[in-house]
């Protein structure tokens, strides 16, 4: 229930968001639509595993970006997974909070969040924005 209702909302976000914030992008956020095009259903993954990155506005900016209702409805999916096994396991548990479910849910949050967290930044950091380096004034 609880993977349904994110893809939903997301699928949701970026049908809003598409119609509402397309004509509002700045020439500046082309080169993060091309790479968002190019890898939408990876980047959605990604994001959704993230730490302190709210899911909400963030599908209200893949739709501004055009990213497709099947990207967003799979990458909703993988990336939220192992974050709703996560939460599930720990309110199964809030009466015995040492339990090993608990421990579980626990260690299911730790993990995902450090793996969005690296896996994202390299990711960026390897596809680039499209953006070419500041010249220095130096030859």
């Amino acid at each position: 229930m609880t993977i349904a209702a994110s893809t939903l909302s997301a699928v949701v976000s970026l049908v809003v968001g598409r119609h509402a914030g397309r004509a509002q992008l700045e020439p500046r956020a082309r080169p993060l639509a091309e790479l968002a095009q190019r890898h939408g259903t990876l980047a959605v993954a990604l994001q959704r595993l993230a730490p302190f990155i709210p899911d909400a506005p963030v599908s209200y900016l893949f739709g501004a970006l055009g990213l497709r209702v099947w990207q967003i409805a799979l990458g909703t999916m993988l990336g939220s997974a192992p974050r709703a096994f996560s939460y599930t396991s720990i309110g199964a548990s809030l009466d015995d909070p040492g339990s090993p479910l608990a421990v579980a849910g626990w260690a299911g949050v730790v993990v995902t969040g450090l793996a969005g967290l690296l896996l994202g930044r390299r990711w960026l950091a390897s596809a680039g924005t499209g953006r070419r380096p500041a010249p220095t004034g130096r030859r």
